[in-house]
């Protein structure tokens, strides 16, 4: 084609009709968009024609009232037009943002302005010198004390309004008119929260002629039909309505709009702030131990999120962020965090990439399954969000996630950041972390960039999830086991994830500066008004710990009474679980571990004679290697020359070979246990008439098939370990069924759980019963001790605050003619 040819548009349709492949929409609508058909191929599928260009052509005029014109896909002169289009939308945006860069300063000035109280302001109705201003009667309207009641005491009764040498916050309980002509009603008052365009209050409602109808008659709207808590103004859903219905021409002006208003109203936020910057705590919660406590001991929750996550399809960055706080930390300073911290960025690595050595811990979580949301995140750019809170559930600090899943540097990252803020070694952290078991190994090794921390943090995973956990973790890092953290749950997080999701929809469709400015704005949001409640938090969790101390201690007395469980019964089994050999293989004495390598080398040598494929063989010799260095490696330690190589199987060590057998049935019974529990969650979903449909049926139905096949693979390993045990304690442990393992009413779990400890003759279902009321019990009085210093702390922070706040507003009541400028904002 010569180059000053038009290009010829192939009238030929391309496929079935009712896909319309290599169409793009040509109405008013998306005029000058990029139209991206998912069943198109090549160069049509991201590129469209120039609209200006194509009406130079004839065959564009013919067809110009057809809603869809075919595109020859091997036209290749269209592309510089298809690029000059995309550059030109691409400049209009930043000239936009350049636009609304210029008037910024000028709007942030003149909001600060229309806040003030110009002095001499007559009255706008008797011209009397003004007592107040109103902010939502008009701009600069200024009342008297007359006429304030006239026109606020029974209508516009939610207007927000100045006092002269006074700054009001807006009413927090008003009392709506009675409908009823009795001169005192008698009827019931209910309270309710009233959103309405500009603020939320509570209300008082006499019911005079019913509930419904009183409502209305004020011109509010119930959120349910039966006693509602919540109501709605019809300004406001009239305005939802206009928005709605006229979306196609303002609302994207709207947002436009909404956008710079926020950034603004966060810079006079940040103005306010540096009012009493010296006196704002330097770590986030004012109820936490502080920087300047030598003995601070702070207890921290993390957390990953991926539904917070943003689409590939929702462009790039125009402009940088407008919303100013601290809250979110961007993707490249973490990735300038790592590259300062780890030599090479492999070693920045996933939690586990290899499936086949996944720990029993990991296998249970999602968070654990890196190898997974390794591979989702392809489809993704900003994948989530990570973060910690204290154990107040104040956020602290989160990174956003770009194409990549949660690893141990993320919260290295944080804990590196919170170790700056509290430097002293006589200073600590106890995390709280659903595989904080993973990530505490993690840390013990060299390669972590805060190996030389390990001192300082304390561990434990988060109190839900550590029902996923083996029993053996949960006895070292359950936050009921561990000291000094109260009745904490660690679950903080969930409930801010839970507040954040309500922005799922929308922030995943949004530019990735305009998303952690929506981000940022909900987190210093719920921040504030968690800050602000936090007397009445911290007065409800010691009344809640009270209570629980109560109740267990009932419990106590109870099993003390029935089966003689006494204190000191329950702490020398506490201190027997510590010492004893199957908490950790860590415990072990080293020529215990010695023999626990050559028994699991043993076990490779019958899987390899069994084994037919190369490939299978291959990897259990790879294993083999590792393990014969490891037991060369205590050779050595324990002077054992390799011609001495101990037999597992002879007679002399047969008190090793049963300590080994107990040990290895124990952890089995303990996977059957929890293979068993997540087995009866999974299948009673199955016979739950609400469950969802069909798929999510059929994705539980094979869920349970996999866990029955684990039980099945317990079962042979539990057999071949019987077989080692000596005849003294072989009657404790019955052979096992898959149909007694899944009734948990069976014989066989009496006998397991009812086996009797040989020191004192009590069952151990009934000694861990005791051992978890006693840890509860602890943590009550711990959580009683700790809530006294946390609303000190409280106290000192808000009398700081207001007397910091007073002196400056007499400073500014002196120097300017504008009263309380700022305060309303914050």
């Amino acid at each position: 084609m010569s180059e000053n040819s038009q290009p010829s548009f192939n009238k030929k349709s391309k496929g079935p009709i009712k896909y319309r492949p290599y169409s793009i929409s040509n109405n008013k609508r998306n005029s000058g968009k990029t139209i991206v058909n998912k069943y198109a191929k090549g160069k049509a599928k991201f590129d469209s024609e120039s609209a200006n260009e194509s009406n130079k052509s004839s065959e564009f005029n013919d067809t110009i009232d057809n809603e869809y014109m075919e595109i020859d896909e091997n036209v290749d002169c269209y592309l510089p037009l298809f690029h000059e289009k995309k550059q030109k939308y691409l400049n209009d945006q930043i000239s936009l943002t350049k636009n609304w860069e210029s008037i910024s300063e000028t709007i942030f000035k003149g909001i600060i302005e229309s806040q003030g109280f110009f002095e001499k302001s007559p009255c706008i109705k008797c011209k009397k010198e003004a007592f107040l201003k109103c902010l939502d009667c008009g701009p600069n309207v200024y009342f008297c004390n007359e006429c304030d009641r006239f026109f606020h005491d029974v209508i516009n009764i939610f207007h927000r309004r100045i006092i002269k040498n006074n700054q009001v916050t807006p009413i927090k309980i008003t009392r709506l008119p009675q409908i009823c002509l009795e001169k005192e009603c008698k009827h019931e008052i209910i309270k309710v929260l009233c959103v309405d365009i500009k603020e939320k209050y509570n209300i008082e409602l006499p019911i005079c002629n019913g509930l419904i109808e009183n409502l209305i008659y004020n011109k509010l709207f119930p959120s349910s039909p039966i006693r509602p808590t919540i109501v709605f103004t019809f300004d406001l859903l009239e305005f939802y309505k206009q928005l709605l219905c006229e979306a196609q021409n303002i609302y994207f002006s709207f947002i436009s709009a909404f956008q710079h208003y926020i950034g603004i109203k966060s810079k006079i936020n940040e103005e306010v702030s540096k009012l009493y910057q010296e006196t704002k705590s330097s770590f986030n919660c004012p109820a936490c131990p502080q920087p300047q406590e030598d003995d601070a001991k702070l207890i921290i929750a993390f957390d990953g999120n991926f539904q917070l996550r943003r689409l590939k399809s929702a462009g790039n960055n125009i402009s940088n962020r407008l919303v100013i706080n601290d809250y979110i930390k961007t993707f490249d300073e973490y990735q300038d965090w790592v590259k300062q911290n780890y030599n090479s960025i492999n070693n920045n690595q996933i939690f586990n990439k290899n499936k086949n050595n996944i720990t029993f811990c990991e296998s249970n979580l999602k968070a654990a399954d890196q190898y997974n949301s390794y591979h989702k995140s392809k489809s993704l750019d900003d994948t989530g969000l990570f973060g910690c809170t204290c154990r107040h559930g104040i956020p602290i600090k989160f990174i956003n996630l770009c194409n990549i899943g949660e690893r141990y540097s993320l919260a290295e990252c944080l804990i590196s950041e919170l170790n700056n803020l509290f430097p002293k070694n006589s200073q600590s952290f106890i995390i709280l972390y659903d595989i904080a078991c993973s990530l505490h190994t993690h840390v013990m090794n060299n390669s972590s960039s805060i190996h030389s921390l390990k001192s300082k943090l304390n561990w434990g995973v988060s109190i839900f999830h550590a029902y996923a956990h083996s029993i053996k973790c949960q006895l070292k890092y359950h936050p009921r086991v561990q000291k000094d953290i109260g009745l904490t749950d660690g679950e903080s997080l969930e409930r801010i994830w839970s507040y954040l999701g309500r922005f799922v929809s929308t922030t995943k469709h949004m530019r990735p500066a305009h998303r952690l400015d929506i981000l940022a704005l909900a987190i210093q949001h719920i921040s504030q008004r968690m800050i602000a409640n936090l007397g009445n938090i911290l007065f409800n969790k010691f009344k809640n710990a009270k209570k629980f101390e109560i109740e267990v201690t009932n419990k106590l007395l109870v099993l003390k009474e029935q089966h003689n469980v006494t204190e000191e019964i329950i702490k020398n089994f506490i201190k027997k679980q510590d010492e004893h050999i199957y908490v950790f293989k860590e415990h072990l004495l080293k020529d215990e571990i010695y023999f626990s390598y050559l028994m699991d080398i043993q076990k490779l040598n019958n899987e390899f004679t069994k084994c037919k494929k190369d490939k299978e063989k291959e990897v259990i010799n790879k294993k083999k290697l590792k393990l014969l260095k490891k037991i060369n490696q205590y050779e050595s330690e324990l002077n054992i020359l390799e011609n001495e190589r101990w037999n597992p199987m002879d007679i002399k060590y047969i008190q090793y070979l049963n300590n080994y057998a107990y040990n290895q049935i124990e952890n089995i019974i303990d996977k059957i246990r929890i293979l068993r529990n997540e087995y009866l969650f999974k299948s009673g979903y199955l016979f739950d008439h609400n469950h969802k449909g069909h798929k999510t049926a059929i994705k539980v139905k094979n869920s349970v098939s996999d866990i029955i096949k684990k039980i099945d693979i317990q079962i042979i390993l539990y057999s071949e370990m019987r077989l080692l045990l000596s005849h003294e304690i072989l009657h404790n442990y019955p052979e096992l069924s898959i149909n007694h393992i899944l009734n948990h009413k069976s014989d066989l779990w009496k006998i397991l759980d009812l086996n009797t400890e040989d020191n004192c003759g009590i069952s151990r279902i009934i000694l861990y019963n005791a051992i978890q009321n006693y840890n509860n019990l602890n943590r009550a009085k711990e959580e009683q001790n700790m809530i006294p210093q946390e609303l000190s702390r409280l106290l000192t922070y808000w009398n700081t605050i207001k007397i910091n706040i007073e002196n400056k507003l007499n400073k500014f009541n002196d120097e300017h003619t504008l009263l309380m400028v700022f305060i309303y904002f914050f």
